[in-house]
C-alpha cells in the first residue's frame, strides 16, 4: 500500500508505504513501513463490523473538530497526518475468542514527538529508528447487544514517548512521557431494524497523562450520531459532540492559558447528489483555553465533500 501526499508548496513525500502479512489463518497481522499510527490507535470513529449484524456504517461520526481525530492528551505524540513515521505494528486476534477481543502493539519513529529535541517533522526527515521511539499498545473487544444485535466495542491503551523532552515557553524537562486512553462506542437504537443502517450511535473517548511536557493532562469527550432519520434520505446523518480537556498547568502553557477548555459541536451531513455530501457545522467554546479569551466563542462552517 502506498500514497503520494502534497502537503506544503515545498514538500513532496511518499506519504506511506506498508508491508502487510497475515499469519496463522489470519490470527496475527504484521505491518511494517511508514505508517500513520493515528489510523489504528486511539481512533474512535472506526465502526465495529460484526457478522450477522445489519449495521455497517463507514464512520461513527462526521464531526469536524480536532479532538475526534487527535485525542487532546495524544496531540503531538501519536504519528499521523501530515507526519506518518517509520515503524511496525502487530495485531493478535485469536480465533478461540471468535474475534471478540484483540491486542495490538506498535512502535514508531518518535523524533517528531512534541518536546523532542531537535524538533523535526518525520515527513521531512529520512526514516529512522535510531532516535527516540514512540510505543503504544491497546487491548480491546467487541460485542452485540439485544435482540437487534446492536454492535459495540471498547479498548484501552497505553503509550510511551521516548526522550529527553523539553517544553517552551515554560522551562521544563523530563526523561520521557507516558499516558493512557479509553475509547468506546455502542449502537443505541435501530429505527428500521433489520432493513437498513438507520439509528443512533454513541461514542466515548478519554485520555490521561502525567507528563509535564504534555499540552493537556486529562481529556474526555463523547457524542451521538443519528443515521437516516428519514426513510427517504438514507445517506443523511446528524450529530453532536462534546470535548473537555484540562490544560497542563505544570508544562509549557502554565500561566498562559485557562485551566481547561470545553468544546461543543453540532453538525449535519446532507447527501444532495451522487457521491457528494454537504456538511454544515456550528462549534461553540463555552470555556476557551486561551487566557485572553474573556468571552465564549461560536463559529460556523460549511464544507462540501466529494468522494471519488
Amino acid at each position: 500500500m502506498a500514497a503520494i501526499s502534497l502537503v506544503e508548496p515545498d514538500r513532496t513525500e511518499l506519504y506511506s508505504y506498508v508491508f502487510s502479512q497475515d499469519l496463522f489463518d489470519n490470527q496475527i497481522r504484521f505491518l511494517v513501513g511508514k505508517i500513520a499510527a493515528s489510523n489504528d490507535f486511539a481512533n474512535v470513529v472506526v465502526p465495529v463490523i460484526r457478522p450477522g449484524s445489519p449495521y455497517t456504517v463507514p464512520s461513527i461520526s462526521a464531526l469536524t473538530y480536532t479532538p475526534l481525530y487527535a485525542m487532546p492528551t495524544l496531540q503531538g505524540r501519536l504519528p499521523g497526518y501530515p507526519n506518518p513515521a517509520l515503524g511496525a505494528s502487530l495485531l493478535i486476534q485469536p480465533k478461540a475468542l471468535k474475534r471478540d477481543a484483540w491486542l495490538k502493539l506498535g512502535f514508531f519513529d518518535g523524533r517528531g514527538g512534541s518536546g523532542v529535541e531537535p524538533a523535526l517533522q518525520t515527513g521531512l526527515a529520512m526514516p529512522s529508528l535510531s532516535g527516540p521511539l514512540f510505543s503504544i499498545g491497546k487491548l480491546g473487544g467487541s460485542w452485540t447487544a439485544g435482540r437487534s444485535r446492536k454492535p459495540g466495542s471498547a479498548s484501552v491503551g497505553l503509550w510511551h514517548q521516548g526522550g529527553p523532552l523539553s517544553c517552551a515557553p515554560a522551562p521544563c524537562t523530563e526523561a520521557s512521557a507516558a499516558g493512557g486512553y479509553l475509547i468506546a462506542h455502542q449502537r443505541l437504537v435501530g429505527f428500521r431494524y433489520p432493513t437498513d443502517n438507520s439509528g443512533i450511535t454513541s461514542f466515548l473517548q478519554a485520555g490521561w497523562s502525567p507528563a509535564r511536557t504534555n499540552l493537556f493532562s486529562t481529556s474526555i469527550g463523547g457524542g451521538f450520531t443519528m443515521f437516516a432519520p428519514m426513510r427517504s434520505r438514507p445517506l443523511d446523518s446528524y450529530g453532536i459532540g462534546l470535548s473537555w480537556a484540562r490544560v497542563n498547568q505544570q508544562g509549557p502553557y502554565a500561566g498562559f492559558s485557562n485551566p481547561s477548555e470545553l468544546m461543543i459541536q453540532v453538525y449535519g451531513q446532507i447527501h444532495p447528489i451522487s457521491n457528494s455530501y454537504l456538511t454544515p457545522a456550528i462549534t461553540m467554546l463555552p470555556i476557551a483555553g486561551r487566557q485572553d479569551a474573556t468571552t465564549p466563542s461560536t463559529s460556523a462552517q460549511l464544507q462540501l465533500v466529494a468522494l471519488f
